[in-house]
């Protein structure tokens, strides 16, 4: 999170840490924009949530308050994952290997009107199927983006072409 919120900073965006559902609001530089939003990217006067998960696996996980706000938040929550191998990367390889998927509340919505749904019987689900999928394990509900999704993503500098345009 630390190096991403550098590197958008490097990009001339203003960054704030949220922690409500998101990681990341992302703003324009200062003086650009006045009535910015709380740790989000601001594109034309609307703030920007991103959602960092690193990963060492071929799949990124989010909780329940995640997906909620993603899904809520459809048209201006982005998730970015960085896929590391091992140690903590460096800020370059955060810019390297970050992928964001700037419309994954849209590809979310079918699995959260599911566990809208299912949370009534809740106990009686292991999980379901498909690159975004629901796991339930006990009373612990993650959502699990595949590799598919999250690698087609847009590249680091791609991505801040889209926040920078938006």
């Amino acid at each position: 999170e630390k190096h991403l919120k550098e590197a958008l900073k490097g990009e001339g965006l203003d960054v704030r840490r949220t922690g409500k559902g998101h990681d990341f609001a992302v703003d324009p530089a200062p003086g650009e924009e006045e009535d910015a939003a709380s740790l989000e990217v601001l594109r034309n006067e609307m703030s920007v949530f991103i959602e960092v998960k690193a990963t060492v696996g071929d799949a990124a996980r989010m909780s329940v308050k995640q997906v909620e706000a993603a899904v809520e938040n459809r048209e201006r929550y982005l998730l970015c994952v960085v896929n590391v191998e091992g140690t903590s990367p460096t800020e370059e390889e955060v810019r390297l290997h970050a992928r964001f998927v700037c419309d994954i509340g849209m590809q979310l919505a079918p699995v959260w009107n599911e566990y809208e749904n299912l949370q009534s019987t809740m106990r009686g689900v292991e999980s379901t199927e498909g690159p975004i999928a629901l796991e339930i394990t006990g009373q612990d509900p993650k959502f699990r983006i595949d590799q598919e999704i999250w690698s087609a993503g847009l590249d680091f500098a791609a991505a801040v072409a889209f926040l920078i345009e938006k």
